[in-house]
């Protein structure tokens, strides 16, 4: 069923997933019900979709913190992330990114820098988390780093358009 979501089509897509957790209550079923429902805006329902019930599998922590977010219940979602990063070590830099992404869209920038720190300590090869923390530290005031950290990205990834956009003089600190 994911398929159908990720082409686009999560309202095709969620009565089947509905028939399939009648008959079998699955976890994976879950999320991809969880999916398709946020991606038609249906947030609340999303959040109610995973339940308390699912494993406590780093990928179920990550789609709570997102839909926790989107709801706007920030704490709740750094909380998610932390749950996320305990529950599965080969996950800790994606829930110390997604931990700072959080905070940064919430105008926490100075709190997200440790995030991506340890993120980037993690996993120094994932140009993202380079371009991630070059917004906070731009956020910050400090220029001069951020465009150091976007050298960097673009070392690894060369045409990665991201840093590249970021990296242009007067380029806002939240483009993504």
């Amino acid at each position: 069923m994911s398929v159908r979501i990720a082409r686009g089509d999560p309202a095709a897509a969620l009565p089947r997933l509905e028939k399939a957790l009648a008959l079998k209550d699955d976890p994976a079923t879950r999320l991809d019900r969880a999916q398709a429902l946020a991606a038609l805006g249906r947030t609340e329902d999303a959040l109610a979709a995973l339940g308390d019930a699912l494993p406590a599998d780093a990928a179920a922590h990550l789609r709570r913190a997102d839909l926790l977010h989107a709801l706007g219940r920030t704490e709740d979602a750094l909380a998610a992330c932390e749950a996320a990063a305990r529950a599965d070590p080969a996950a800790r830099d994606v829930a110390y990114d997604r931990k700072g992404r959080i905070l940064l869209d919430a105008g926490r920038a100075k709190e997200a820098i440790p995030a991506f720190d340890a993120a980037l300590g993690l996993n120094p090869g994932e140009a993202e988390y380079w371009c991630d923390a070059a917004m906070a530290w731009r956020e910050c005031g400090q220029e001069t780093k951020a465009r150091r950290l976007l050298e960097r990205a673009l070392v690894l990834d060369p045409h990665l358009e991201r840093a590249a956009r970021l990296r242009e003089p007067g380029s806002g600190a939240r483009s993504t």
